[in-house]
């Protein structure tokens, strides 16, 4: 467990009714759960599962745990997103729940339109941040399907496998993925890339999804510093030009004065000489 109250486990004989309720059976199972207390308040747990990890190191992640040292690090965990980094990949990892709603201070997605899952994880050598983007849901009828609610209550309790719009074709769906801070594609040229705008501060990323399909890409930090640096230097070579040519006048109005000095001694001499 890595936040939340201890799990309390135990093994025992364990009798269950048979799924088509007409029986019982009955064998040894392990019983392990989470004790909240009597009408819990805002309460909540985290934990990490070690997939074939063994005695020894699930006593080593305990350890870790244990330690602060864990294997991730939850950066936001509450009712508008679950916002988690893998310490090993650094994979960062959003689910969000709510709507356009402000993701935690520091988090590199600012909010998303819908619901979404988003990974992000730096390659490159830091240099590009790759990300993935998933509506989970197929989208298989707009709106909500009104025979499963009484007014603004659900009341509905039947599988999505018996709906009349089980087989409907997944709708294709915008999602927005605004981003704190200035990005661009890494490679624009590609044309299977989802549209990268900027506004304000952010970069808004709109990606279509299909069939619960992820959306991958890369994006690198700078998001048009590049664009806005040739317009200087475009407006210093056009500030150059013009003092070099103001320059240029100066030197001719100078050569002409010189000129007009040589004409006027020649003049001088001309009526000496008379």
């Amino acid at each position: 467990m890595v936040a939340g109250p201890k799990m309390k486990h135990g093994t025992g004989m364990q009798a269950t009714p048979d799924q088509d309720g007409r029986g019982e059976g009955s064998g040894v199972f392990a019983l392990g759960y989470l004790d909240h207390g009597t009408a819990p308040h805002d309460s909540g747990y985290a934990y990490v599962l070690l997939v074939h990890g063994g005695e020894q190191r699930t006593a080593e992640l305990a350890q870790q745990v244990q330690d602060h040292h864990g294997p991730i690090v939850i950066d936001q965990r509450n009712r508008v997103a679950h916002v988690v980094t893998d310490s090993a990949s650094r994979v960062t990892a959003h689910t969000i729940f709510e709507p356009d709603t402000e993701l935690v201070k520091g988090s590199i997605v600012r909010l998303a339109s819908r619901q979404a899952l988003v990974l992000s994880r730096t390659v490159a050598k830091g240099r590009a941040t790759a990300f993935s983007v998933t509506d989970p849901d197929l989208h298989l009828y707009r709106g909500r399907d009104e025979e499963q609610y009484d007014g603004d209550t659900y009341v509905g309790d039947e599988s999505p496998y018996t709906r009349w719009w089980q087989h409907n074709e997944s709708i294709p769906m915008e999602t927005e993925v605004v981003l704190r801070g200035r990005w661009r594609l890494e490679d624009a040229d590609d044309g299977d890339q989802p549209a990268v705008n900027r506004v304000g501060g952010d970069t808004v990323v709109t990606i279509t999804s299909h069939h619960g399909a992820s959306v991958e890409f890369t994006l690198v930090r700078g998001g048009g510093e590049h664009d806005d640096d040739e317009g200087d230097r475009d407006e210093g070579d056009r500030d150059e030009d013009d003092r070099d040519e103001d320059d240029r006048d100066e030197d001719d109005r100078d050569e002409d004065d010189r000129d007009e000095g040589d004409e006027n001694r020649d003049d001088e001499r001309g009526d000496d000489e008379e």
